[in-house]
């Protein structure tokens, strides 16, 4: 795929989520392309090539979704794995090798960021076993 690279929207979406396996998600980023439509989905690589990608507001246009739709679909089925394309906090189209569904709710392996939020646990430490050779 040659051609120009795309301005992204000032978000980080979309992206896709790959289920390598149960309860183990991978967040792949897409590069958006200017150029004769095509889809490029492989590990670390994602791409998708569209003459008009975005909307004038910023948004993926309806003619890219449905190709980048049908690539991932393509994907899903070369490949074992589920897959799911984040558009947004609350929308998402679920991928499967004979159905794609569309949702205002993230997947379970909607892969979070942000820092996590506990206490560090202080213990006394261990005496010495008087069992355990010296």
């Amino acid at each position: 795929m040659s051609s120009s690279i795309c301005a992204r929207s000032h978000t980080n979406y979309p992206y896709l989520i790959i289920r390598v396996f149960a309860a183990i998600y991978q967040r792949e980023y897409i590069e958006f392309r200017v150029g004769p439509p095509a889809v490029r989905i492989a590990n670390r690589h994602c791409s998708v090539q569209h003459p008009a990608p975005f909307e004038i507001t910023g948004k993926v246009s309806s003619a890219c979704r449905a190709l980048l739709i049908a690539g991932v679909q393509d994907a899903v089925r070369r490949l074992p794995f589920r897959m799911c394309l984040i558009w947004g906090k609350a929308s998402c189209t679920y991928v499967e090798t004979d159905s794609i569904d569309g949702s205002a709710y993230p997947p379970s392996g909607d892969c979070q960021t942000g820092e996590l939020d506990f206490k560090a646990q202080h213990y006394p430490p261990l005496e010495a076993d008087s069992r355990a050779p010296a």
